[in-house]
């Protein structure tokens, strides 16, 4: 049982770790010029006007659809280890995971038809 709590503990630092490091390397990473960034993106659906402002508008929502996806993932396997035992603990965090799958499976449904808005207007 111990070894089961280290486990799960082991797996929960880690997958946390990943999505922070994941955060960051996309906070951090160079600007290309014309690049579509969190920071941009209002700015250039705005200015949207070629068939390839639209596809490169529908590249990025798949790219941040695919974090959302990535995220629940990972919220996933860690509520697969938290097990089914009781206990208020592990009640909280199989909750804490199940209500972020829940937002990051919502954000990446809304991403998704934003992308095929997106290629839509691309024709």
């Amino acid at each position: 049982m111990k070894h089961l709590k280290q486990s799960a503990l082991v797996l929960f630092v880690a997958l946390t770790a990943a999505i922070l490091v994941s955060s960051a390397r996309v906070a951090v990473a160079a600007d290309p010029a014309g690049a579509i960034t969190e920071e941009n993106v209002i700015e250039k659906v705005g200015q949207a006007k070629t068939k390839a402002d639209h596809e490169a508008l529908a590249a990025y929502f798949r790219s941040e659809a695919k974090e959302k996806a990535d995220a629940a993932a990972s919220h996933e396997a860690m509520l697969k280890s938290w097990g089914k035992d009781a206990g208020r603990p592990k009640e909280h965090m199989r909750s804490h995971c199940q209500t972020l799958i829940d937002a990051y499976t919502r954000e990446q449904k809304a991403l998704e038809t934003l992308a095929g808005d997106q290629e839509k207007l691309a024709k």
